[in-house]
């Protein structure tokens, strides 16, 4: 899952929030 990945990325990367990456992406944690 793609999206999965530009999470852990953005996570590492940008040390942002599961939450802040969810609303950054547009999606739910729960999806």
């Amino acid at each position: 899952m793609e999206d999965r990945a530009e999470i852990r990325r953005l996570h590492r990367a940008e040390e942002m929030t599961i939450r802040a990456i969810a609303r950054h992406l547009g999606i739910s944690k729960t999806r």
